[in-house]
């Protein structure tokens, strides 16, 4: 059997079917590494070799993942949470000086897809022309105006900036449930959904709590659109962040906030746009991505997320090998 240096999962979780993809691109287990802060977490049954991580916002954190990474002497690393990418991408420099690709994209793409606020207001039209950005404001005053100039209406959806998976996630109606809920929201966020640790922040300011958001900064408001379709995208790239692939799904069914059900779909409009994205991103590994779809038939960039979501195992289903490629590379 032929060897391979290990393949490294970080924040494993629940992506069993993940490992299992790589598993059977290597044809053995062995070299797969999995780590999670949680000794009972599913994916690490999966895995040849398993670790224990403290959290992302642990003092240790860096100084344990680099041990593990220097004993272990990963090809690859793929974190698969969405704050830990932002950790990580601050040890990208020590990370890679052990010989351990970190497939994560630039500091300014990954800050881009991390804050949804920026997202919507430094919308790249020119890179981007068959999406839209989902409009957005932090200050509720600043949305009412929008809806008096006919710019949005109700119902309006609020949630966290910095948010994941569909967490804390509120429709309000009218102006004063937009007000009362925007205070709730800002008065009981968790910590973890103030941290603006950006990728690029200078080595001294690089710690989990570097920055922070005023808590009536950390909602979003965004329009509640109706979406006819919903479509989920991995853009999958090379190493060095060249579009290889893409694989889009319609999306039949949603629990707690991951695709449960969906269904291949080959469309010459919606791959042009996954390749719009990957080129945009220059990610070294999956986009995974959500768009949504109105009655015009406009394309909505509803999140972007430069890490293997669950939708993955879906693409894996209807026949992406994309570990095979990886490994390849």
């Amino acid at each position: 059997m032929k060897s391979h240096r290990p393949i490294l999962f970080t924040a494993a979780g629940s992506h069993t079917p993940l490992l299992d993809a790589f598993a059977r691109a290597l044809g053995q287990r062995t070299s797969i590494h999995a780590a999670d802060l949680r000794a009972e977490a599913p994916a690490l049954k999966a895995a040849g070799q398993t670790f224990r991580l403290p959290a992302y916002t642990h003092p240790s954190y860096s100084e344990q993942l680099l041990d593990l990474i220097s004993s272990h002497r990963p090809a690859m690393l793929f974190p698969l949470h969405d704050y830990e990418l932002m950790r990580q991408a601050a040890m990208r420099q020590a990370i890679e000086d052990l010989g351990t690709r970190l497939m994560l994209p630039a500091p300014q793409r990954l800050n881009w897809c991390h804050d949804k606020h920026r997202m919507a207001s430094e919308w790249p039209t020119d890179h981007l022309p068959s999406l839209r950005p989902i409009p957005g404001w932090v200050d509720p005053h600043e949305a009412l105006e929008a809806v008096a100039r006919g710019q949005c209406q109700f119902p309006l959806l609020l949630k966290p900036r910095l948010g994941s998976a569909s967490l804390y996630m509120q429709r309000v109606d009218a102006p004063d449930a937009l007000l009362n809920v925007h205070q709730s929201m800002a008065e009981h966020l968790p910590d973890e959904l103030l941290h603006l640790n950006y990728a690029d922040q200078t080595p001294a300011d690089r710690g989990p709590c570097a920055m922070r958001l005023n808590r009536h900064e950390s909602i979003l408001i965004q329009p509640y659109l109706h979406p006819v379709m919903e479509w989920g995208f991995d853009v999958l790239s090379d190493p060095d962040g060249n579009v290889v692939d893409v694989w889009v799904k319609q999306k039949l069914e949603m629990r707690q906030g991951r695709t449960h059900r969906a269904l291949p779909v080959c469309r010459p409009g919606l791959m042009n746009v996954g390749v719009e994205l990957g080129q945009w991103m220059r990610h070294p590994g999956n986009l995974d991505a959500d768009v949504l779809s109105d009655q015009q038939g406009t394309l909505w960039l509803a999140d972007a997320n430069p890490r293997f979501g669950g939708g993955y195992r879906f693409s894996d289903r209807f026949g992406a090998r994309y570990p095979e490629f990886l490994i390849s590379h």
